[in-house]
């Protein structure tokens, strides 16, 4: 079972239940300086659409988890490993009593699955008509100094999928071409079997860990913690 899965990550397209990871809504005025102090990237140069790998670092720098930020009109959604949800949180909320800032736990809401391989662009070009290839990756953004320079980021839309609409986000996962689809709890079951039916494999998290350590990436609560 280990060496199927294996092969439809590396080879094919494999569909993941990513549900457990953390995921949060910042929203108000002052969202873009509060985060600007807690990651690494320089959250105002995103545009809506866009969105980039960061670290979440404590005053004094020291790294406290790996997140994702989607720049969406109005907030911006904070992707974050299971363990390092409860952390993000606590540093996190108790900005809403320092100004305007809300944070919004979108587990409750929005189930996260992972479509990833490398036919998963041709799959969600198929189920959404969408064309992936065509979505931006890289912002051209401003130096600290002067002049600009390109920032990799990727890029985010919403779309159909079925009778339901997703924000689906193109993005790598350990090195390996994927889709990040949130959608309505509700919708979660019905988005699933219309994945699979398309022809994309279920995996779990062996497989995907043996995709992540080949690339010698870390795990935030397992190889690196605060």
């Amino acid at each position: 079972r280990l060496e199927a899965e294996y092969k439809a990550l590396t080879q094919q397209a494999g569909v993941l239940d990513l549900s457990a990871h953390g995921r949060f809504a910042v929203g108000g005025k002052d969202r873009t300086a509060f985060l600007n102090g807690w990651v690494s990237q320089h959250v105002k140069s995103l545009v809506p659409g866009t969105g980039v790998v960061a670290l979440f670092l404590t005053p004094q720098g020291r790294v406290i988890a790996d997140v994702t930020l989607h720049c969406l009109t109005d907030e911006f959604w904070l992707t974050t490993d299971l363990a390092a949800a409860p952390a993000i949180h606590k540093k996190l909320s108790p900005l809403a009593r320092a100004g305007d800032f809300r944070l919004t736990d979108l587990r409750e809401t929005y189930a996260w699955l992972g479509l990833i391989g490398p036919l998963s662009a041709q799959m969600v070009e198929r189920l959404t008509g969408a064309t992936p290839a065509a979505w931006r990756t890289t912002l051209t953004v401003e130096k600290v100094g002067g002049g600009t320079e390109s920032l990799p980021v990727f890029a985010h839309e919403r779309l159909c999928l079925g009778d339901t609409v997703a924000l689906v986000v193109q993005r790598l996962r350990y090195g390996l071409p994927a889709f990040e689809l949130f959608v309505p709890h509700e919708a979660a079951v019905a988005t699933w079997e219309l994945i699979t039916q398309a022809g994309a494999q279920p995996v779990g998290w062996d497989a995907l860990d043996v995709c992540r350590i080949e690339r010698g990436i870390g795990r935030f609560g397992q190889d690196f913690d605060e």
